[in-house]
């Protein structure tokens, strides 16, 4: 016999589900907005300044999260050390390539991720392709050339191939994050991993800086307007911590297929305010690239999820 809920337990299960679709929600129009703060940011600051200060706000509210598990985190060091890279890559690849394309082509850009993850976790756990996922690597990946090459053409308004090349190859780090961390979250929780990689990207992001501006930056600082702190702010608290905390428990308590709509609501939200905030608009070929991307993650994420569903 199947196990029989009581109404109780029913309407639990239902509230959590609601709050989990609630928290993807709030999380994907957070990720939308990234671009934005990111593009405001740099106005006044260099790249690696931007990332620097936004990684420094993320390591005071995890602090204490790293104090307390210190010694669980200094027993798989090497392996977070690893994790921290990737996720480094990612958070460098992405400030730089915002500068020189568009917010909503961004996030066009990360929903190659779920199609990369999938590909990476066949060549490196074995896991199966689905012949419906082998479809959607192909025209995601049709999608992600037709923007590059387009992004040549100042005339398409997709950004440049420079940018778009720089964030694709950040999405690649950002799967490659992904891919990883699942190996480790038997051991350490979301929090740790997310704590521990921040701290390796805060020590990357400072030796970065310091190699390129030395510490011209901290003079900059005294000039810089409250809307660029109110950016900074919104990267550090509302994209790297809130946004990460409400992504990762809708997944906990709702499901991956509800997750993997969450880059549509991104690349929505990304489209609109980069309309409002700096004249960005969608053309023809951006659509049709774009399209291309979202069937492919439709085919290689949320259908395979969708028939496992009772």
């Amino acid at each position: 016999m199947g196990v029989q809920l009581s109404p109780g337990a029913l309407m639990k299960l239902g509230r959590n589900e609601f709050t989990a679709s609630l928290a993807i929600l709030v999380a994907g129009i957070l990720g939308g907005l990234s671009p934005i703060a990111a593009k405001i940011a740099l106005q006044e600051l260099s790249p690696m300044a931007v990332l620097f200060l936004r990684i420094s706000v993320m390591v005071v509210v995890f602090m204490p999260v790293l104090i307390s598990s210190r010694r669980h985190l200094l027993i798989h060091w090497k392996r977070l050390l690893l994790l921290g890279f990737f996720w480094t890559g990612n958070v460098t690849l992405f400030i730089i390539g915002i500068k020189y394309t568009t917010s909503a082509i961004s996030q066009v850009m990360y929903s190659m991720v779920p199609i990369t993850v999938t590909i990476l976790a066949f060549a490196l756990n074995k896991e199966k392709i689905r012949p419906i996922q082998v479809v959607g690597i192909m025209v995601g990946l049709i999608g992600a050339i037709i923007l590059l090459i387009l992004s040549n053409d100042p005339n398409k308004q997709l950004g440049t191939m420079y940018g778009n090349a720089i964030i694709l190859l950040g999405t690649f780090c950002w799967s490659l994050y992904l891919v990883y961390s699942k190996r480790l979250s038997t051991h350490l929780s979301s929090l740790q991993l997310t704590s521990a990689s921040a701290i390796v990207a805060w020590i990357a992001s400072f030796i970065f800086l310091y190699a390129t501006e030395g510490l011209s930056w901290v003079t900059t600082l005294s000039h810089i307007s409250i809307l660029e702190i109110e950016a900074l702010l919104f990267l550090g608290l509302m994209i790297g911590c809130v946004m990460i905390f409400l992504f990762q428990w809708g997944v906990k308590h709702g499901s991956s297929f509800l997750a993997s709509t969450n880059v549509y609501v991104g690349t929505l939200v990304s489209a609109i305010a980069g309309y409002f905030v700096f004249g960005e608009k969608l053309t023809t070929s951006s659509i049709i690239g774009g399209s291309l991307l979202l069937v492919g993650l439709l085919c290689t994420s949320i259908l395979p999820l969708l028939r496992k569903r009772p």
